[in-house]
């Protein structure tokens, strides 16, 4: 009997880690505009604003939970993340995402349980001025 509790607990172990990975980013609209939806293959750029040279607008706030992935680092387990933010980004159809921050990154460059990493999404308003 013990070993049939011990085989649901880590089928629920299991489900949490798997459910885990198809959490969506929490959107957070700072326009009433409406934006068509950019392609899949649109390739979103991530940029600091405090470079840009071009005029911009920001239209939300994207975030999302950084989930640990099992037989993944860190560094991965974050790209994944950003990976659904530029998807996001692209379902509102932003030009690219900007200053992206995370909320609880220790001194050792890891993530602790419920760390978060959120970005601008930005649409390009004037001409490039490059």
């Amino acid at each position: 009997m013990i070993i049939m509790h011990k085989s649901k607990i880590i089928t629920i172990i299991a489900l949490i880690f798997i459910s885990g990975c198809s959490v969506p980013a929490t959107v957070t609209k700072l326009d009433d505009t409406s934006y068509p939806s950019k392609p899949d293959d649109f390739n979103v750029e991530v940029l600091e604003s405090s470079n840009i040279e071009r005029s911009f607008k920001v239209i939300a706030i994207v975030e999302r939970e950084i989930t640990m992935t099992v037989g993944k680092s860190v560094k991965q387990s974050r790209q994944i993340a950003v990976k659904k933010l530029k998807k996001a980004t692209r379902k509102l159809g932003g030009d690219a995402l900007v200053d992206l921050s995370t909320n609880d990154e220790n001194s050792y460059g890891t993530f602790d349980y419920g760390s978060k990493i959120k970005g601008k999404v930005i649409v390009w308003t004037g001409k490039d001025e490059n």
